[in-house]
C-alpha cells in the first residue's frame, strides 16, 4: 500500500492496488442518461453482459436532474460507476488554446501539439488515477469532449457506437437549428483513432461505412445489435394500465378510453422522442385519413421532446381531439403496448429502434416506414414496411384494420445469444490488436 501525501502532509489514507481477478476490464461511457433510445440500449446491454467474464465500469457526468438520476438507478449492480466532476486542470490561456484547437476539428494529437495531448492525459489521470482497462467504448458517440477523453486512456482497444445514420443526424434540423452539426463534425474527425465503429444493425453498418468513408477505414465498421430488457418488458406488460400514471395524476382521456372493457376502438401506438427524425407529423396526418375512413381508429404517441407543442397544434388543426393523443413520457410504456392493437413507426431514419424489439416482445403487429435499416431491425419479415409518405403510411394502417398485418414475435433467448457473440467478437478483435501493438496510441507521457 502507498501513503497519500497532499501539499506536503500525510493525510492518513492509503491506496491499495486492486487485484486482477482475470476478467476482461471494460469501460463504457454512457452519455447523458436522459430517457431516450441510447440510454435504454446501454442499460439493457449492461444488464445482459456476462459479468463473470467482464469487469465493467461505467463513466458518466455527475447528474442532478431527476430523469438521468432515475435512469442511473437502473444500472446493473455489478457495474462500477465513475463520474467526471469539475473542470480540467491547466491555465485559462491553455484551456482557451485547447478550445480553439478542438473547434478546428483537427485529427487527434499530432506531434507538434504535444501540449494538447498532455492536457487530456492529465484529465484522464484526474478522473481515473492509474486505473487501466482492456477495452473502452464511447457508447454515446455524440460528444467530442468525452471522445477526446477516452482516446487519451492508457494503451487499450477503443470502440465508438454509431446509433443512427450519422451523416443524416449531423444535418438534422430542429426549430431552424442543427444541434449536432458542429459537435458531430468534431466527433467524426476522431473516428480514425478508434479501432471499431459500431453500428446497431448490419444495413446501418453498410450505410455508415459508405457515408463516413472519409473518416475511417472500411474494415473498422462493425455491427453489434441492440438488446431489449426482456424482464422489464414482461413485468411492465403485466402491470395494470394505471401503473403508467404519476402519483396523484388524474387519468387522462386516452387512458380512460383504452381501459374501457369491451371498447370498440382500435389503437395505434408509437413510442419515441418528439423530434424531427421520428416525423410524428407524418403519422398524425396519415392517421387523420385513417380515422376519416374508420371512426374506431385511435392514435397514442408516447414520449416527449422539442416538437410537442407543434404536434399538439397539428392534432387540433386536423380536428382529431378525442381520437389522437400525446401521452407524454411514461416510465412503463409496456402496459400501454400490451393494451394497444398495432405499433406504428413513422421515422425518416433510425439505427435499430429499441421500440421495435419491445413491440415484438409485446407481440404486436408492426407498420413502419422504409428507413434504411428497417429490414434487418428484427429477425424475420413480418413488419409491414411502407414508403415514407402520408398516403403509404395511411395504407399500412388501413391494412392492419383489414387484418392483413401479422403479429411480430421475437425469440428473445436466441436473439440475445447472437448479440452477445457480436459484442464478444468486437472486444476480442480489439484486444487482439492491442496484443500485437497495432493500436494507435495518442498519449504522451
Amino acid at each position: 500500500m502507498t501513503d497519500i501525501v497532499f501539499r506536503g502532509r500525510m493525510v492518513g489514507r492509503r491506496v491499495r492496488t486492486a487485484r486482477n481477478d482475470g476478467r476482461t476490464r471494460l469501460l463504457f461511457f454512457l452519455g447523458g442518461m436522459r430517457s431516450n433510445g441510447i440510454t435504454t440500449s446501454v442499460l439493457n446491454l449492461l444488464n445482459a453482459i456476462d459479468h463473470s467474464r467482464y469487469d465493467v465500469t461505467a463513466l458518466m457526468p455527475r447528474f442532478r436532474a431527476e430523469d438521468p438520476l432515475a435512469n442511473r438507478a437502473l444500472i446493473h449492480p455489478a457495474v462500477r460507476q465513475v463520474f467526471r466532476i469539475g473542470g480540467m486542470n491547466g491555465s485559462k490561456a491553455l484551456q482557451l488554446r485547447r478550445h480553439a484547437r478542438d473547434r478546428r476539428g483537427l485529427p487527434p494529437a499530432p506531434r507538434d501539439e504535444r501540449w494538447h495531448a498532455q492536457l487530456w492525459d492529465s484529465e484522464w489521470a484526474r478522473v481515473f488515477g492509474s486505473a487501466t482497462f482492456d477495452w473502452l467504448a464511447d457508447f454515446s458517440g455524440y460528444s467530442p469532449i468525452w471522445t477526446n477523453l477516452l482516446l487519451h486512456s492508457p494503451y487499450a482497444a477503443r470502440a465508438i457506437w454509431l446509433h443512427n445514420e450519422m451523416a443524416a443526424d449531423q444535418q438534422r434540423t430542429v426549430a431552424g437549428k442543427q444541434p449536432h452539426r458542429r459537435s458531430l463534425g468534431l466527433v467524426f474527425a476522431q473516428y480514425a483513432a478508434f479501432d471499431h465503429l459500431v453500428s446497431v444493425s448490419p444495413s446501418l453498418t453498410e450505410l455508415n461505412r459508405a457515408e463516413l468513408a472519409d473518416y475511417a477505414a472500411p474494415e473498422k465498421f462493425v455491427t453489434v445489435r441492440n438488446l431489449p430488457n426482456v424482464a422489464r418488458v414482461s413485468e411492465g406488460m403485466r402491470a395494470p394500465l394505471a401503473s403508467v400514471l404519476d402519483p396523484d395524476e388524474v387519468a387522462p382521456e386516452w387512458l380512460t378510453q383504452l381501459e374501457q372493457p369491451g371498447h370498440d376502438t382500435v389503437w395505434f401506438v408509437t413510442v419515441g422522442r418528439l423530434s424531427t427524425e421520428k416525423d410524428h407529423a407524418r403519422l398524425i396526418r396519415a392517421f387523420a385519413q385513417v380515422h376519416a375512413q374508420d371512426a374506431r381508429a385511435r392514435l397514442l404517441i408516447v414520449g416527449t421532446g422539442p416538437l410537442q407543442d407543434e404536434l399538439e397544434r397539428l392534432i387540433h388543426h386536423l380536428g382529431l381531439g378525442g381520437a389522437a393523443f400525446l401521452a407524454g413520457l411514461r416510465r412503463n410504456p409496456f402496459a400501454i403496448l400490451a393494451a394497444a392493437d398495432c405499433f406504428v413507426l413513422s421515422s425518416t431514419y433510425e439505427g435499430q429502434p429499441m421500440v421495435l424489439l419491445e413491440a415484438a416482445l409485446c407481440e404486436l403487429p408492426i407498420v413502419s416506414t422504409a428507413f434504411s435499416s428497417v429490414r434487418d431491425a428484427l429477425p424475420g419479415d413480418t413488419i409491414r414496411i411502407v414508403a415514407q409518405d402520408d398516403d403509404a403510411l395511411r395504407d399500412g394502417m388501413l391494412a392492419h384494420l383489414a387484418g392483413e398485418v401479422p403479429v411480430t414475435r421475437l425469440d428473445a433467448a436466441a436473439y440475445a445469444a447472437e448479440v452477445a457473440t457480436e459484442l464478444a467478437a468486437v472486444i476480442d478483435a480489439g484486444r487482439a490488436a492491442a496484443a500485437t501493438g497495432s493500436i494507435r496510441t495518442i498519449r504522451h507521457s
